[in-house]
């Protein structure tokens, strides 16, 4: 019950920002993915992206709903190099860090778009669960 409650208000809060909630990132600056107590902001440039987080950090309040600033990460994904890149993201009073690749949703996710080590996990995690069932499956059963 607690769970659907949260949810029901992350509903609300994501509703009451500024942020068009409709259509992906090909047709927009912003896109906002929430599952559970995690949301994704993804934006177009670094500036949509600082202004949808103000704007659902305002509207989060009204519901008494606070950003953790150990948790929240920025990741910039650019053609260019990111040596350049600070070590942290202002936005408004927090500090951000800047990271280079994170796990979401058990999916490990990089600034260069590289899945081969996500692909080599799943790989591995299916052939233990398949070798974890293969007496099973050997099973002689009559009917």
């Amino acid at each position: 019950m607690a769970c659907l409650l949260f949810n029901i208000a992350l509903e609300k809060v994501i509703r009451d920002t500024a942020v068009n909630i409709t259509g992906t990132i090909f047709y927009k600056s912003v896109q906002i993915l929430a599952h559970a107590d995690n949301i994704d902001i993804i934006g177009r440039t670094q500036s949509a992206t600082i202004e949808a987080f103000t704007s659902l950090e305002k509207a989060s309040k009204s519901m008494t709903m606070f950003t953790n600033q150990e948790k929240t990460k920025y990741m910039p994904v650019t053609k260019k190099s990111h040596a350049g890149y600070p070590h942290y993201l202002e936005a408004g009073p927090y500090k951000f860090q800047v990271v280079h690749s994170f796990s979401y949703l058990e999916s490990d996710i990089d600034c260069n778009n590289d899945i081969s080590a996500e692909i080599q996990k799943r790989i591995l995690a299916a052939n233990w669960h398949f070798h974890g069932l293969r007496k099973h499956m050997r099973s002689h059963l009559t009917s």
